[in-house]
């Protein structure tokens, strides 16, 4: 009686990036679905050389992305990537959006310019610009050095970042900018005996002096006047109080680093202007740093760096609305580019802000080694994988990798059948026929607890190409959601090349 009078729940509210909107089905019942909100929590494909990752799902979610209107950053390693983006940018009607980063530096970015800018709490603080530096500087140096984060490495490190804190905090302090070139000066201007300190002639010559100086006659806050006690212990006591060597080591582990910055293609690239910044992602540029590592080394190495670090600070900032147009970072060959607890974190918070992080990788054995190796490599390498909430396991070659996979596919008790013959006949082969004698049978069941699929499986999907009809097999899995196809946490798909 009176249901007319009872409150209809109020229509959803659909927006143009509704969550729950399919990307991708994975098969023509259409059951089985990624959604843009799935791709919040990030995706991992894996797989060997050859194994179709990139021809397939990794193109397959690309396709969807670009379609669905998503900003993107792509980061490269093999030549002829940034020429597969535009082919796909054209497919999906997004050419238009499209801007490619590459030799021409006809797009630059001053990242140390857009950090002082950046809107927050803690936006344009010391700290910031440190950890940016020291980040970049570390994963550049670990593709030359097997130890890095060992040893007396480790000391020079915490040492350089030392440097780092009070030389950009007397730039702030004197100057209220950073750029690098200031930096490199400062640091070739810094005290290197407790007797120069105390000489009359550095004093009157000397642009570190000078800025003391400058940053002296400021009016302070409370905060600041700490600071810059701080820098001077520092700079006047602390650093040139130091044992030759180590001081000199000190110096010179931050100059093999940041004399990148200021020549060639690194230099126009970062130090010059800005005419493109991360920041367009957020109004759906795709940006595609066509610097591949097989080509550019280092350099590119370092440019792919800055812009993949400032893009994830940059998005992860943005107010997030029912309307905020969502964003992807797409990295193949990702274990280049990993960049330890700071990716780890970052997948861990970027659902929040519609950002998708996509990830190519050989073998999860690649992070173990960016990210240290050992137990804290591996520690690094589970956090990350833990927030990749959709995995596409293809063909691999990897045993770490194939066991790491069936174990998250699961087991289950099966029964397992066991027989046994004894025989007690006078001749061997007759024992060993069974026959003859007194010989006997057992048989009997065992309820063992076995994978759902076997790590030796992984080695036999198919590839792609044209000897598989250009099919190529893989194993989703997902967390948390069972798919209707199997009622499991996994199934396995088929994807085509063409």
């Amino acid at each position: 009686m009176f249901g007319w009078l009872r409150s209809k729940p109020a229509p959803r509210e659909t927006t143009p990036w509704d969550p729950q909107t399919p990307l991708i089905r994975w098969d023509s019942s259409g059951n089985d679905v990624l959604t843009l909100g799935d791709s919040y929590e990030n995706v991992l494909i894996t797989g060997r050389t050859g194994s179709g990752k990139s021809s397939t799902s990794g193109k397959m979610i690309a396709l969807a992305q670009l379609e669905a209107g998503f900003g993107g950053l792509v980061l490269t390693v093999k030549p002829g990537e940034a020429a597969m983006w535009r082919e796909q940018c054209r497919q999906t009607g997004r050419l238009e959006d499209l801007r490619v980063v590459d030799f021409t530096a006809n797009h630059r970015f001053n990242f140390l310019q857009e950090l002082q800018s950046m809107q927050g709490d803690d936006a344009g603080l010391t700290e910031n610009i440190v950890s940016l530096l020291m980040e970049v500087g570390q994963i550049g140096s670990r593709q030359t050095s097997a130890s890095a984060g060992q040893g007396d490495n480790a000391f020079f490190q915490q040492a350089c970042r030392t440097l780092l804190r009070n030389c950009i905090d007397l730039l702030i302090l004197a100057e209220g900018e950073v750029s690098v070139s200031n930096l490199c000066r400062l640091v070739s201007a810094l005290p290197k005996s407790m007797d120069q300190v105390r000489s009359e002639d550095w004093r009157k010559s000397s642009p570190c002096y000078r800025l003391l100086t400058k940053a002296d006659q400021r009016a302070f806050t409370p905060r600041q006047q700490r600071d810059y006690e701080a820098v001077l212990d520092y700079v006047m006591c602390d650093f040139p109080s130091l044992a030759d060597r180590t001081r000199s080591s000190i110096t010179a582990t931050f100059m093999a680093f940041a004399d990148l910055f200021q020549r060639g293609l690194l230099h126009n690239l970062l130090s010059t202007d800005t005419t493109l910044s991360p920041r367009e992602i957020e109004d759906g540029k795709i940006i595609v740093i066509d610097l591949p590592l097989k080509v550019t080394g280092e350099v590119g190495l370092t440019a792919q760096l800055v812009w993949k670090l400032m893009a994830q600070r940059i998005l992860e900032r943005r107010a997030v609305t029912s309307r905020t147009r969502p964003a992807f970072i797409h990295i193949d060959e990702a274990q280049f580019f990993a960049s330890g607890q700071s990716d780890a974190l970052f997948a861990t918070t970027c659902r929040s802000a519609r950002v998708s992080l996509i990830l190519l990788t050989q073998s999860i054995s690649g992070f173990v080694t960016a990210f240290g190796g050992g137990d804290m490599g591996q520690a690094l390498t589970d956090q990350l994988l833990a927030n990749l909430s959709t995995k596409i396991i293809h063909a691999t070659g990897d045993t770490g990798t194939a066991e790491w996979a069936a174990e998250l596919c699961g087991r289950d008790y099966r029964m397992l059948c066991n027989m046994s013959n004894s025989a007690g006949g006078t001749t061997d082969w007759a024992a060993m026929a069974g026959i003859g004698g007194n010989g006997q049978a057992t048989s009997g069941l065992t309820e063992s607890l076995q994978y759902e699929i076997e790590p030796r499986e992984f080695a036999y999907l198919r590839t792609g190409g044209a000897r598989n009809s250009f099919l190529a097999d893989a194993i989703l899995i997902r967390s948390g959601v069972p798919f209707t196809s199997t009622g499991r946490t996994w199934r396995p798909i088929t994807l085509s090349q063409k």
